[in-house]
């Protein structure tokens, strides 16, 4: 059980990596191969190819407006179109995601 319980702490056991060198920085980075679906925090549909489509849209300068845009829709539509927790969940999840990035400076 404590095997378990450690692995479910770790998101990076949840896929197998494969490493490469990175072309920005020069490092070693792990780049996921088979990604389980997590329709909350890391939507298949949205982990297509490289990078994560909310990477690129904090990497153009975005993701502030995009992260409290999407907290109020998801907010907005909670128990209208699909299961209310799932969308509670998506709302909190752009929401600490923009606390993440405020606090670390990068919003």
């Amino acid at each position: 059980m404590a095997d378990l319980a450690a692995r479910e702490s770790n998101p990076m056991d949840s896929f197998t990596t494969n490493r490469s060198e990175s072309p920005f920085v020069g490092t070693t980075i792990p780049v996921p191969l088979v990604v389980e679906n997590d329709a909350v925090n890391h939507p298949s549909h949205y982990t297509f190819g490289k990078i994560e489509s909310i990477d690129y849209i904090d990497a153009v300068g975005l993701g502030y407006a995009f992260c409290i845009g999407n907290t109020l829709k998801y907010c907005s539509r909670a128990g209208h179109k699909d299961d209310r927790l799932q969308d509670l969940k998506k709302a909190r999840w752009y929401l600490d995601h923009a606390i993440q990035k405020i606090e670390s400076g990068e919003y």
